[in-house]
């Protein structure tokens, strides 16, 4: 089998890991600009006949449940006499930090119990710790999605690439020094320096739990356990229909479980939809085509795919970014201006014109930018983010002027 053909036809899911380092990172990091949802299109009808249908799958419960002894592990420490000035998130994130130096990073997907009993997993499993230690201090949990694009070949016909997810703790919102504005202090939970990847979108809790079991099917799927692995995707799907990972697992098992036709449908929708995986539905897709001898039918859907590309926000922040990092700041500007044409309510491209406007020395055109991120923020976190950089920002224009 010939490189391209391997290529075309390959699994390629979002299994949270790939990551380089084994150094847990605890660092303020923010991100640069939230995830859309796309436009309504008919959604595929699964074929749940194809396999069995007694498969056990963990509630959400049970994901982020934690044995008593753990639990008074955890108020033990929580209630230390020395840690009374500490506020609630500093406390959450010390006691994980300490969990975490008995770490070791591995690309299994676990719940909290089994994170803590192998004192390991990827990072997924690491947010639902994370969310199970928070919900017992009554922390706030939020979650950030990166893009790393590695990919990793884990048999002889599937590749699966890797995102990398990270968890957030809010701590209550305080006065910033010299503003009129409020903040909110943010501490990531991470195994490693996520320095280079590029902030992908915010994720929801739903998303997030929806992730545990679309992992689950990817791995399931690699050892061949077919109806276990079509259960978990289509629990994913079941909490978050537009799970790229879930989608794409689904699509594969039709096809290998023998019924090509709802497989068909399912890379139709992600194509037409224009989800964020949306190169691995058309790979993947083209590969069946060719494999079914359909050659004439891959002309238009390349052509659909560049029509996808053409009006995927994504790939005009990408190029936006890639000019900025060239110096072609006016270029940048133009980029991220028709990423706002197709989604207005990313407001986080505000930001990045911002950035580029602020290395062409336009002072007022960045805090317009900046000021607009501000007025169309979508949450409490996105508002406390846009809030301190135009804070900052104004106080450096005061200087300068």
């Amino acid at each position: 089998m010939n490189k391209v053909r391997l290529i075309s036809g390959l699994l390629s899911a979002m299994l949270l890991s790939g990551c380089a380092s084994q150094k847990p990172i605890y660092a303020e990091i923010e991100p640069e600009f939230v995830g859309v949802q796309a436009p309504e299109f008919s959604y595929p009808a699964f074929n749940d006949g194809l396999v069995s249908q007694s498969v056990y799958i963990e509630s959400a419960e049970e994901i982020t449940r934690l044995s008593d002894d753990v639990k008074r592990d955890f108020y033990r420490y929580y209630n230390k006499k020395e840690l009374a000035n500490y506020s609630d998130v500093h406390r959450v994130s010390s006691y994980i930090g300490l969990l975490m130096d008995q770490f070791t990073y591995s690309q299994k997907t676990y719940t909290a119990q089994e994170t803590i009993d192998n004192l390991g997993g990827n990072c997924l499993s690491l947010t639902i710790l994370t969310t199970a230690i928070a919900k017992l201090a009554g922390v706030e949990v939020s979650y950030d999605l990166l893009n790393n694009n590695p990919t990793y070949a884990l048999d002889e016909d599937m590749l699966v690439t890797s995102d990398h997810m990270r968890a957030v703790l809010n701590s209550g919102w305080m006065d910033a020094n010299d503003t009129l504005f409020k903040v909110r202090g943010r501490i990531t939970i991470d195994y490693f320096d996520t320095e280079g990847m590029m902030f992908a979108q915010n994720i929801s809790p739903v998303y997030q739990l929806s992730l545990y079991y679309s992992n689950r099917a990817v791995e399931l799927m690699l050892k061949k356990r077919y109806d276990e692995a079509f259960r978990f995707a289509e629990k994913a799907t079941a909490i978050y229909p537009d799970n790229d990972s879930a989608l794409i697992s689904l699509a594969i098992l039709h096809r290998r479980l023998g019924d090509s036709e709802v497989s068909e449908s399912i890379y139709q929708y992600g194509l037409a939809k224009g989800l964020n995986q949306s190169p691995v539905f058309y790979r993947n897709y083209a590969g069946m085509l060719e494999t079914d001898g359909r050659v004439d039918e891959i002309a238009n859907l390349e052509e659909m795919y560049a029509q996808v590309k053409e009006n995927h926000p994504l790939e005009w922040i990408r190029a936006g970014k890639r000019a900025h990092r060239e110096g072609q700041y006016e270029l940048a500007i133009k980029h991220f201006n028709k990423a706002l044409k197709i989604t207005p309510e990313l407001t986080g491209l505000h930001l990045l014109s911002a950035r580029a406007n602020l290395a062409l020395g336009r002072l007022d055109e960045t805090d317009a930018r900046l000021y607009q991120a501000l007025s169309d923020a979508q949450t409490q976190g996105e508002s406390a983010v846009y809030q301190r950089k135009l804070a900052k920002f104004r106080k450096f224009k005061k200087k300068s002027s």
